[in-house]
């Protein structure tokens, strides 16, 4: 949420970044959600590109 309230930051950035950091850690875009509960400490990339998707820039 921080993130996307910084003024340089757009959602496609945003987007890119979640995807191209997916990429370089190997990270699988829809877990499960007990292995996204028990091992992530962040919501995976499929719910924060959702997520990235609905915030509204004013």
């Amino acid at each position: 949420m921080y993130g996307m309230e910084m003024p340089n930051i757009n959602r496609q950035a945003a987007r890119v970044a979640f995807e191209k950091l997916s990429a370089y850690n190997l990270a699988d875009p829809d877990p499960n959600p007990l292995v996204e509960f028990w091992f992530y400490n962040h919501p995976a990339l499929k719910k924060r590109v959702a997520f990235v998707e609905g915030c509204k820039k004013e």
